[in-house]
């Protein structure tokens, strides 16, 4: 996900200006820990994790620019809990392939 922000956010003397993530793994997750997901602080640890950037930083971020953000990170979130083929609902999408037993 690449992002930029149209009000970039300064914690001590780091400023953010755009928001990059990799390509989401298990230790991203991880990251989360217990936070219960669903919540503005587990999507906090996310992104943290994600980007390399503090939850200082993350936390910093506007509402105007979090209201993009936050259906970029539900699609990451998506792709922790959904099988591939497998819409967000658990419903196969058509022409996917159900996986082998």
């Amino acid at each position: 996900m690449d992002y930029v922000l149209k009000n970039p956010v300064t914690v001590g003397k780091r400023t953010l200006y755009e928001i990059h993530t990799h390509a989401p793994v298990l230790n991203d997750l991880c990251a989360v820990g217990t936070t219960p997901t669903g919540s503005a602080l587990a999507d906090r640890k996310l992104l943290a994790s994600l980007t390399g950037e503090s939850e200082l930083i993350i936390g910093a971020i506007s509402a105007k620019d979090w209201a993009y953000i936050a259906p970029l990170l539900s699609n990451i979130w998506n792709e922790f809990f959904t099988p591939e083929g497998e819409d967000a609902q658990g419903e196969a999408q058509a022409g996917s392939v159900p996986p082998e037993n």
